[in-house]
C-alpha cells in the first residue's frame, strides 16, 4: 500500500510475488525492493509510477533481507539457504549469489504432512559507502565473528575474541 501522509489517503495497492518481509528505497527514490520469502523473489516498484517493474526469481529460497547499495546499482538479498543475492536494477536480474554460511536459517514444525511455526533465525548485514563491501556478523558455530564479503573477491572471516 502506497499512504500519501499529506493527504490521508491511500495512492496504489501494489501486489508482489510472495511475503515480504523487508523492503528498500534506491538512494535516487526511483525504486523499492521487496524480499519476498514465499516467493523466494525479489520485487522491484517504480516509484515514479507505484507500479511493479520487474518480479526477479531468486536461486536461493526464503530471502528476508534486502538493502540497497548506497551507489544504487544493486539490491542485496539476505536469504535463509546462507547465500546472499545480488540483483542489478539495471538488468532487473539476479548477477550473483555469495555464499556465506552462518547469516540466517529457518526452521519449521512439520506435522501430519503440514508445515507449521516457521521460524527465521537470521543476522543483520551493513554495505560500505563505497558499494564494495558487505559487513555481516557470523553466527555460524566455531566460528563467531565479521564477515566482510567483498562483491569481487571471496569471503574474510574476521573472528572477534
Amino acid at each position: 500500500i502506497v499512504y500519501s501522509a499529506t493527504t490521508n489517503a491511500v495512492l496504489a495497492n501494489i501486489l508482489v510475488n510472495g511475503e515480504p518481509e523487508s523492503l528498500a528505497i534506491s538512494p535516487n527514490g526511483q525504486y523499492a525492493v521487496t524480499a519476498n520469502s514465499s516467493g523466494n523473489s525479489a520485487t522491484i516498484i517504480d516509484l515514479n509510477t507505484l507500479t511493479v517493474a520487474s518480479h526477479v526469481p531468486l536461486s536461493a529460497q526464503w530471502p528476508f533481507e534486502v538493502q540497497i547499495t548506497p551507489d544504487g546499482q544493486n539490491a542485496i538479498l539476505a536469504t535463509a539457504e546462507q547465500v546472499y543475492s545480488v540483483v542489478s536494477l539495471a538488468t532487473m536480474r539476479e548477477t550473483k549469489v555469495i555464499s556465506s554460511p552462518g547469516i540466517g536459517s529457518t526452521s519449521a514444525t512439520v506435522t501430519f504432512g503440514k508445515v507449521f511455526n516457521v521460524v527465521f533465525d537470521y543476522t543483520n548485514f551493513v554495505i560500505s559507502p563505497d558499494s564494495s563491501t558487505l559487513i555481516t556478523v557470523s553466527h555460524q558455530v566455531g566460528q563467531y565473528g565479521i564477515r566482510l564479503l567483498d562483491f569481487d573477491m571471496p569471503p574474510i572471516l574476521v573472528q572477534v575474541l
